[in-house]
């Protein structure tokens, strides 16, 4: 067995099949937005393999709605999809490599966005006909495990870290460098993010933004997959540059009020913790005027008069920034005003 010792999937076609529903991986200059803050993170700019990426979108779409590609056996179903991709097996060389890829490597992406297992195991078992590397990346950067997390496929995941021996650490190659475990907590992939935990992956990895899978996951409000996340381990205190916000300041800026409840359920973090500024997650929640952020803060016990180190409260705040609401929420819970002038008075 591989590295990564867990039981396998069952063998056959997997239940989860093709389905119109599953994202397409990412397209070639397609922007999704990782960090949801400050501008694209998922570039995936490229000058090679166009074609390749349009040739791989256009299938996974055409088989994802003609599921009679889906039926009989594996090494016939395989057949029909090189066809559809203009391809014939039995005629020409699969692993001829054009434009830095193969026909079968393409394959290989496609039959993992459709979740058929047979097919994924044909194609890469070690001894097999075909041989494919399971860490095969398409023009755009992906590996087919990335892939797999994208579209859910919580069988085929399985399949490539413990039975196949994908890198589960491996990152795209793109202008993000983000881990299967980062778009698990991108996609609130709650289930997959367990099974790559299992698989031994880091869960303080970070991309080029600097941020880990748990800084994801609070900044897409996606509270499952936090948790699942925090249950892996993963430090709740981990901060970014330049503001050292940690995951629950994420949170509190957007106005993700579940994730900053399950984040603190499962981890028990403090959430009057400080960033370089002063700031606590309720100062970000009462600035940006997310009331109900504001008051899941209060009933975890934030401290509701926290001074800045301007010596400024979160309803100091709420009211500089007009947010009435916000600021009613925080009064009633004993909230005052303090000013930078008030800080020389005491």
């Amino acid at each position: 067995m591989a590295r990564n010792q867990h039981p396998p999937p069952q063998n056959g076609p997997s239940p989860q099949g093709p389905s119109p529903q599953v994202p397409p991986p990412p397209q070639h200059g397609q922007n999704l937005n990782v960090s949801g803050v400050n501008g694209p993170a998922f570039a995936g700019e490229t000058s090679i393999g166009d074609n390749a990426n349009f040739q791989y979108n256009n299938l996974v779409l055409q088989l994802q709605n003609n599921p009679i590609h889906a039926t009989g056996p594996a090494h016939k179903r395989l057949e029909r999809y090189a066809l559809e991709f203009g391809f014939d097996f039995q005629k020409d060389n699969p692993r001829l490599r054009r434009n830095f890829i193969t026909p079968a490597e393409i394959i290989l992406h496609v039959c993992v966005v459709l979740g058929d297992i047979e097919v994924v195991k044909l194609l890469v078992e070690d001894g097999g006909e075909y041989e494919i590397y399971v860490d095969a990346t398409l023009p755009n950067g992906w590996t087919p495990l990335h892939n797999a997390v994208l579209c859910g496929m919580v069988d085929v995941v399985s399949l490539l870290v413990f039975e196949l021996d994908a890198d589960v650490d491996k990152t795209t190659q793109d202008d993000d460098s983000l881990t299967a475990l980062h778009i698990a907590a991108r996609y609130d992939r709650a289930k997959i993010a367990t099974v790559i935990g299992e698989a031994n992956a880091n869960v303080e990895a970070k991309s080029k933004s600097n941020l880990t899978p748990l800084h994801v996951a609070a900044i897409w409000g996606n509270a499952e997959v936090a948790a699942a996340i925090v249950k892996l381990n993963a430090n709740q205190y981990a901060a970014t540059a330049p503001r050292n916000w940690t995951p629950m300041h994420w949170a509190a800026f957007k106005g993700h009020a579940d994730a900053l409840r399950e984040i603190a359920r499962v981890s028990g973090t403090d959430v009057n913790v400080k960033a370089v500024d002063g700031w606590t997650p309720l100062h970000l929640a009462a600035a940006a005027g997310h009331t109900k952020a504001v008051g899941v803060l209060v009933m975890l016990h934030a401290k509701v008069n926290a001074k800045d180190e301007n010596g400024l409260t979160p309803l100091s705040l709420a009211k500089m920034k007009g947010h009435k609401e916000v600021a009613r929420v925080l009064k009633h819970h004993g909230g005052v005003v303090r000013s930078i002038r008030d800080t020389f008075r005491t």
